[in-house]
């Protein structure tokens, strides 16, 4: 559990455990499973995630997307492999090299600074995977390069490139677009020298892609939504048995009955509101934007339903006036379980209008981490 006071997050370890047996299932016992932990794993947060994940026999390997997380997970004392597949820069590299995370290479010039970091630091080899830009995406190898890094890779001893990857951003909306670029990365991974391709693995399949371009399973897989029992579009129908693994709540800490006929005037741009009775969460902007930031969502108090009418920078408003039981202290679920009811990300997706193709958005509640 995650908390800050009136407001927190919950981890369902069980079903994060179960997520991660379910992958495993679907792409059998040969294919790796790397989880996806960037973005504070999507809101769940990243280090009890990483720890959570640690205990099972499936994740092969941390990916995270900055050099500050790959950092945080090892001053959290994860200790397991990590691919940093995003972007860095030279003087990020020695404190990166230290704690053994795998850097990728978006560049021949990027094997010339890991070699030389390397050397700096008196390090025999540093394990580097290659990412390969065969859509466009606008970070990775420009597969054109590869002569001129084939060139250099025998002046550079240190740079041991042990995968060649690639990310396939339009699985959530094109698979057609999906399988052009799983095309050009086959033929991109054919060209290679046989010597080359054999000591180095492929990976690039992410969620949608896992189960819908199993083609693209590779080596190693990338999840991260179907990793967090999480949808990866608003209508598709899925039967994978994933189980979301995240709650999101707070604690009323006042109810007010209406005075007289007048409307409450809430938020910063004094909306009317006629309910009769109001309860107060300290759960606003600050704490969860895209969750508690627009009307027309609910919260379940009591195990019913309760309209978020508006909130501020630190604080929600819902509408309790059919709930007359409610009081200060009764637990408020934005995404979650309560008695017979449910809140789920997809619901908050219809209701939103928020394009989750991207539920990275719950990445906004990885600030309470613990």
């Amino acid at each position: 559990m995650s908390r800050r006071p009136g407001f927190w997050t919950e981890l369902d370890e069980a079903a994060l455990a179960a997520n991660l047996g379910a992958l495993r299932r679907a792409v059998g016992p040969r294919v790796k499973i790397a989880p996806v932990i960037k973005g504070g794993a999507y809101g769940h947060g990243m280090v009890r995630v990483a720890r959570a994940l640690g205990r099972t026999r499936h994740a092969a390997m941390f990916v995270v997307g900055t050099p500050d997380a790959a950092l945080t997970l090892r001053r959290a004392k994860i200790t397991g492999p990590v691919l940093l597949v995003g972007t860095w820069l030279p003087d990020q590299l020695p404190p990166l090299l230290r704690q053994g995370v795998t850097p990728s290479l978006f560049s021949t010039e990027c094997a010339r600074h890991v070699e030389a970091a390397a050397r700096r630091l008196r390090l025999e080899s540093v394990v580097c995977h290659l990412r390969v830009d065969v859509c466009g995406s606008g970070a990775g190898f420009d597969p054109a390069g590869m002569p001129a890094l084939l060139g250099t890779l025998p002046a550079l001893p240190r740079v041991r490139v042990a995968a060649v990857y690639t990310h396939l951003f339009a699985s959530y909306t094109d698979p057609a677009a999906t399988e052009s670029a799983l095309d050009a990365f086959d033929s991109f991974f054919a060209a290679l020298p046989p010597a080359f391709r054999r000591g180095v693995i492929r990976h690039a399949a992410n969620s949608p892609a896992i189960f819908n371009h199993p083609r693209g399973r590779y080596d190693m897989v990338r999840p991260g939504n179907a990793l967090y029992g999480l949808p990866w579009s608003v209508d598709e129908a899925r039967d994978d048995g994933l189980q979301p693994c995240l709650a999101i709540k707070g604690r009323v800490t006042l109810v007010r009955g209406a005075v007289g006929t007048a409307p409450w005037r809430l938020g910063y741009h004094s909306r009317a509101h006629a309910a009769r009775r109001l309860a107060v969460v300290p759960a606003g902007a600050a704490q969860a934007p895209w969750l508690l930031t627009r009307a027309g969502i609910d919260a379940l108090v009591r195990g019913r339903r309760a309209p978020v009418l508006s909130s501020g920078m630190e604080y929600a408003y819902l509408d309790v006036s059919n709930i007359p039981d409610a009081q200060p202290g009764d637990e408020a679920v934005f995404l979650g379980r309560q008695g017979g009811e449910e809140i789920t990300v997809r619901e908050l997706m219809r209701k939103t209008g928020t394009d989750l193709t991207l539920c990275e958005r719950l990445c906004m509640s990885g600030g309470l981490e613990p």
